[in-house]
């Protein structure tokens, strides 16, 4: 069992964003949410613990990118099998378990509104060695309170 992850040690991670305003919006929450416990965010991805691709599935160039940064990203989890990998954004609400079957280092996979739960996923996936799919839709969610940004923390590709 790999040990729980500890929140309270300073821990590095990276937001790669592919698509519209939405998902600079999504992964800007992403990196408030991350930075708020204890992560510094930056867009050097090479050295961080966590990696999070974020993707639009109205382009179809987002969704190339996808799987080409996957494909390196494949390599630095090899040299580092504690790195968590997740995707989130449209490309990965509309993919979902195909993403794990065709990226089996990929931990986390999330739709839009499973991003309030990014930490508890995180935890879960370092203290159960499992992995995290959240492509379900929350009926009634007040996006008002979740609008917790900061700057910096992603940068568009699209």
């Amino acid at each position: 069992m790999k040990k729980s992850f500890d929140i309270t040690r300073p821990s590095k991670a990276s937001i790669l964003t592919f698509g519209c305003q939405m998902n600079v919006h999504d992964s800007e929450r992403m990196g408030a949410l991350l930075e708020q416990n204890n992560f510094t965010v930056s867009d050097l991805y090479e050295d961080a613990d966590l990696i999070i691709i974020n993707t639009c599935s109205v382009r179809e160039k987002p969704e190339e990118k996808l799987s080409s940064y996957l494909q390196h990203i494949k390599g630095l989890k090899r040299k580092n099998p504690e790195l968590i990998v997740a995707v989130a954004g449209c490309v990965a609400q509309q993919k979902g378990e195909q993403i794990i079957s065709m990226f089996p280092f990929v931990d986390v996979v999330i739709g839009p509104d499973g991003i309030d739960k990014l930490l508890k996923y995180i935890n879960d996936v370092r203290s159960k060695s499992t992995k995290i799919t959240d492509t379900g839709f929350i009926d009634e969610i007040s996006y008002s309170n979740t609008l917790l940004t900061q700057s910096g923390a992603s940068k568009s590709y699209a």
